[in-house]
């Protein structure tokens, strides 16, 4: 690195404060898909609970579910996930990595009130769950031997910009302090050279990715029961967020000679937030058999705080091997701390039930979500155009199905179901669809139940290490539910 170079960025470290948009359409999609987990009984059936009742965990799917309680009712749900993650980068083997997670699922407290009229009670209840685990791990690894991020990235994302306008967010400016990048001639145009002698150099690459947080949801549901026919149901609805993020990308043993012999580039998110949402529905009984629900949930309003940070060091030897140059760019640490607000996509579910002389009951839901309709919100310093114009340009509308089985035997009840969430991509420019396949059981003594429920997930998604360059991952979950309800 040249000594003028050197002495600007001392400059810049002292005084300089760069502003840093981070937010894309990713975070937006992030915040809007939910596992399909509440308590052991509904997620033993595939989640389809909208048009059914007797089980706080269908209140998060339609808050009608809450008016055909005739008791008082106290419910802890645990649950024990299990996560695999199977990446295929390039011809590679295949590389794994697990995760192992104990935490509470849900939290409820019912009361259920009888009305002499028409109205025939008006029950309300407290109710958490966990929308969303996101702690995730993955470790992709493998050879390339055609392309770099410097050469593929980095430089081409820096030609034609001044070396001050340089992208903080994505490492192309880190690049260039970093020396893996540089100007032709002098400082005062925009054309830039990588400092790979080869341009087709092969090497290997590493990304490891760390991800921790949840979204947890408070609700305050009320519901009523019109002469055992009608049922009706609202719930204000509070969100909790925290999620963090450390990604660290490493380029080494380059096969050609080269004086850069490796680089690394780390990144790190932490976002924490609140949001509000509402949910109403209603839920007919046309025969006694026979029970059709349908919900609406409105947008997540969301606002959230976050900080980036990112880093990268770059070591040179010469030919001999001799190190002659280590600029590590630890001192390099650029920092993005922003307030933005985001609206999820509304959802919409359409249920059916059908119960067997109160010995089983076969239950469906039909859900419709277009996350193409997500949206950041303009604020003092960005419009958020181009992002919002990435979630209607690369998202699109799915619709989810989930189905269910249950029979009794006596005190004993067994159970099994499946669901399947559509590709939020458009175009199939990515997969990222969901599957769950479930089983169950529960068990009944006088006033206490208890349900265990074990779920098998699956997800097949592509991840971009940088522009066509990307890796398969395959994520395979088992999740096991325990669930202790006790009527008063």
């Amino acid at each position: 690195m040249t000594t003028m170079k050197q002495i600007i960025l001392s400059l810049l470290l002292l005084s300089t404060n760069c502003i840093i948009l981070g937010q894309n359409a990713e975070d937006a999609l992030r915040y809007s898909i939910y596992n399909n987990y509440s308590t052991a009984r509904v997620t033993s059936l595939g989640g389809s609970f909208g048009a059914l009742g007797g089980n706080i965990g269908g209140v998060t799917t339609n808050p009608a579910t809450l008016g055909i309680y005739r008791t008082d009712e106290i419910t802890v749900t645990f649950s024990s996930d299990n996560e695999n993650i199977e990446s295929k980068y390039l011809s590679e083997p295949s590389v794994n990595t697990d995760r192992y997670k104990f935490f509470m699922q849900n939290l409820s407290y019912i009361k259920s009130t009888p009305i002499e009229s028409d109205w025939n009670r008006i029950n309300m209840s407290i109710n958490f769950n966990r929308l969303r685990d996101l702690d995730r791990q993955i470790h992709i690894s493998g050879y390339n031997e055609g392309s770099s991020m410097i050469n593929d990235f980095f430089l081409q994302d820096a030609q034609g910009t001044y070396y001050e306008d340089l992208n903080y967010f994505n490492g192309t400016a880190s690049a260039y302090w970093t020396d893996l990048i540089d100007l032709t001639d002098d400082e005062t145009n925009d054309i830039y050279f990588s400092n790979l002698e080869s341009s087709n150099t092969g090497q290997n690459q590493e990304l490891r990715i760390e991800e921790t947080g949840y979204i947890n949801e408070l609700g305050f549901t009320c519901s009523g029961a019109y002469k055992d026919f009608l049922f009706l149901g609202l719930s204000i609805n509070l969100l909790d967020i925290d999620f963090s993020q450390h990604k660290s990308y490493t380029e080494y043993n380059f096969d050609e000679i080269n004086d850069l012999q490796s680089f690394t580039y780390n990144t790190d998110l932490q976002v924490n937030g609140d949001g509000t949402n509402f949910k109403i529905g209603a839920i007919i009984k046309p025969t006694p058999s026979i029970r059709i629900g349908w919900a609406y949930h409105s947008k997540n309003y969301l606002s959230l705080y976050e900080t980036y940070t990112s880093d990268m060091a770059a070591d040179f030897t010469n030919f001999t091997n001799i190190d002659y140059f280590d600029y590590n760019l630890d001192g390099q640490r650029d920092v993005d701390e922003e307030f933005y607000d985001i609206q999820t996509p509304i959802k919409t579910i359409s249920s059916l039930a059908v119960v067997f002389a109160k010995k089983g009951l076969i239950s469906f839901d039909y859900e419709t979500i277009d996350y193409g309709t997500a949206r950041f919100e303009p604020n003092t310093y960005y419009s958020f155009a181009s992002d919002n114009l990435d979630i209607s340009t690369f998202y699109a509308k799915t619709n989810n199905i989930r189905v269910g089985l249950e029979w009794k035997l006596k005190k004993l009840t067994l159970r099994s179901g499946y669901a399947i969430y559509g590709s939020p991509f458009e175009n199939k420019i990515n997969d990222a669809s969901r599957e769950y396949m479930s089983v169950g059981v529960g068990f009944q003594n006088e006033q206490y139940f208890i349900d265990i429920a074990m779920i098998q997930s699956i997800e097949e998604e592509d991840y971009i290490l940088y522009n066509n360059e990307f890796a398969t991952l395959y994520n395979n979950g088992t999740t096991i539910m325990i669930s202790c309800n006790y009527k008063f």
